[in-house]
């Protein structure tokens, strides 16, 4: 395997998902992977959501944001699909 591409953690709070993300790191050094933390996002999923801005794993900031682009679908803070569907009908139905 050249790369890895795509990789979701899950975990119930930030501070473990922090942990995880550190032993990904130290698991895909000896394969001679690398995070691209610059591409690394934390996403909360539900409330209260996150009002800071990024979150320090390995001396890098990674970004916290309320939705992203995963595998092609749009993954939005509330878990739900309205965003992803709305998102849709603008690429399939133009004005």
């Amino acid at each position: 395997m050249d790369f890895a591409d795509d990789v979701s953690l899950l975990a119930e709070m930030l501070e473990i998902l922090v942990a995880e993300l550190l032993v990904l790191q130290d698991e895909a050094a000896p394969l001679g992977l690398q995070i691209n933390w610059s591409k690394t996002k934390i996403q909360h999923v539900g409330e209260p959501r996150l009002t800071q801005p990024s979150v320090l794993v390995a001396a890098e900031n990674v970004d916290l944001v309320d939705e992203f682009i995963y595998l092609g679908s749009l993954i939005s803070h509330d878990g739900g699909s309205e965003a992803e569907i709305l998102r849709c009908k603008r690429v399939l139905l133009p004005p």
